[in-house]
């Protein structure tokens, strides 16, 4: 089975957005607890996957004026990180407008060129696997828990055996939102449809926190369900500013209440070259296991 995602437009459609603040430390402490969230994710391991309602189809993409087809394999019987959910498509659609986020970069580590790409709550991976395919040599880590590591691994090798050119351009990499992160920063950050809970927003914030470097940009797909996961915004507009690109500027018509969220962290202001303390959420000060 086929499905084709909209249409797209070229036009920018962005709205500025967030609360301004006059302080952005670069290092500090989380102000919030993160114990149970953490203990309760550590309960995901990694699992021999056993399939239960495994459904595989293609997915073509308007991307780079080419076409994409991405072979995406869900299951609807297991937990919610196995399906492909709509701000993934509306993220897909994005990507597609755009034609040099992995173009090299001079700003690696000294690896082999072009920008490194983290995707988190990665899912099905089809956000990480679709930014694969940009020009240049895109560096691209998937990120999820350990017990959604098997369909997205499944992903992974499928899409490879599609386009040989992919094969060592992708990871895939365990995380729990609020540990430390282990690897270089990334220059862009993919995430979408990862609001589900009130109590993931602090986790999440850190998150993004500590992959994000001055130079970072995240793509944030975003579909509105519910009025609490609002508040992360809230929380995020302390520390970031974005633009949005809603849903009818990359399908014309579309009432669908998804929006890609263009972020960055604020800019510190001069006075931060005598930093004080100020409560932001950053790494834990505690080691975690794994």
């Amino acid at each position: 089975e086929t499905h084709t995602i909209g249409k797209m437009k070229s036009e920018e459609a962005q709205q500025k957005t967030g609360v301004k603040r006059n302080h952005h430390p670069e290092k500090d402490i989380l102000d919030e607890d993160l114990g149970d969230f953490m203990k309760m994710m550590k309960h995901s391991t990694l699992t021999e996957y056993e399939p239960r309602q495994l459904n595989t189809h293609v997915t073509s993409v308007p991307f780079l004026n080419n076409t994409i087809e991405l072979l995406i394999h869900e299951d609807y019987l297991q937990e919610r990180g196995y399906r492909l959910w709509k701000a993934c498509h509306y993220l897909l659609l994005y990507l597609g407008t755009i034609n040099n986020t992995c173009e090299s970069s001079s700003s690696g580590d000294g690896g082999g060129g072009g920008k490194r790409v983290v995707e988190i709550g990665s899912g099905t991976g089809m956000g990480g696997i679709a930014m694969a395919h940009m020009p240049g040599y895109c560096q691209v880590r998937l990120t999820d828990l350990p017990s959604v590591l098997p369909i997205l691994q499944l992903n992974v090798q499928s899409n490879v055996a599609r386009y040989p050119q992919l094969d060592g351009k992708i990871e895939i990499s365990p995380l729990v939102w609020g540990e430390p992160w282990a690897y270089p920063k990334p220059e862009v950050i993919l995430a979408s449809d990862v609001l589900y809970s009130e109590e993931s927003h602090q986790p999440l914030l850190h998150t993004l926190l500590s992959l994000c470097s001055p130079s970072s940009h995240i793509i944030f797909a975003y579909e509105r369900r519910k009025k609490s996961n609002d508040r992360f915004f809230k929380k995020a507009a302390k520390y970031f500013e974005w633009t949005t690109v809603p849903a009818a500027t990359l399908i014309p018509g579309s009432s669908d209440p998804v929006t890609i969220y263009l972020m960055h962290l604020r800019p510190p202001p001069p006075s931060s070259i005598h930093p004080h303390p100020h409560p932001h959420p950053s790494l834990p000060t505690k080691k975690h296991e794994g």
